[in-house]
């Protein structure tokens, strides 16, 4: 795996790269530590899978001209021609999905497939069943994961990473920059539905059964938005597919970025 800086706007983003072939695009979600997962290893094994820190995260510089998901979404593109990417296939996972699915609807043509894991950006019929910005980080680590030794193991890494003053920086910076993208209106753009049937991209929807933070109505309301669009549910998994059932979720990915 290669380490880079590359600068888009002004600003240093952190990217990480592995593997070969046509290119892949992750996109991480609020909570992510700027970490590499052994799923995108697995994905790197068919294609070059690009993983940059957002700008306002972990090792990427904030930029102020982005405040909203629109702009953070035209700053990966601004992106991926910095590194001359043109066709992707494109993940995205929570924050990430809904910035992936605004990448899609306005510049379709550039994206083939696309992979949405428990994306935010549209509002449920019921509404969200909880509000993160009012809640304890454990109050939010048990409605992200179904696991019991996943809360617990993420709980205490969390709690080692505040002990240090660097590590606990870059999670108060992460979570100024999502409050200012998802806190008004509450993680969803109420233009969205009607730019989603603009996407061209092959979709898939990747959504765990036991998501305490994103029903899974929002899955059904993406499903039926989106041209032609599949819905996968998970059982026995929260809001991270990728991490708490990487097996069961790359079993859909995989032949589905491949089709």
């Amino acid at each position: 795996m290669s380490e880079s800086i590359v600068y888009v706007g002004g600003a240093r983003i952190h990217l990480l790269r592995q593997g070969t072939g046509s290119p892949l695009l992750y996109i991480h979600g609020s909570g992510d530590a700027g970490g590499w997962l052994p799923a995108q290893s697995e994905l790197a094994s068919h294609y070059t899978v690009y993983r940059p820190d957002l700008p306002g995260y972990n090792g990427s510089d904030r930029r102020p001209d982005i405040t909203s998901v629109a702009e953070m979404a035209a700053s990966v593109w601004q992106l991926l021609d910095e590194v001359f990417v043109g066709e992707v296939r494109i993940i995205g996972s929570s924050l990430g999905g809904w910035i992936a699915a605004e990448m899609a609807a306005v510049n379709p043509s550039r994206v083939s497939h696309l992979v949405l894991l428990d994306a935010v950006g549209l509002e449920p019929s019921g509404g969200f069943p909880v509000d993160q910005f009012s809640m304890s980080g454990p109050e939010i680590v048990r409605a992200v994961y179904h696991s019991d030794d996943l809360r617990a193991a993420v709980g205490a890494d969390t709690a080692e990473r505040l002990k240090n003053p660097g590590a606990a920086e870059r999670m108060a910076g992460n979570a100024s920059m999502t409050r200012l993208l998802g806190e008004h209106p509450y993680f969803h753009d109420p233009s969205l539905p009607a730019r989603l049937g603009g996407v061209e991209a092959k979709t898939l929807i990747v959504w765990g059964a036991d998501d305490g933070l994103v029903p899974v109505s929002c899955g059904l309301l993406y499903e039926q938005l989106i041209p032609d669009a599949r819905l996968v549910v998970l059982a026995d998994c929260g809001h991270l597919p990728l991490v708490e059932q990487p097996a069961a979720a790359l079993a859909e990915i995989v032949p589905f970025l491949a089709s």
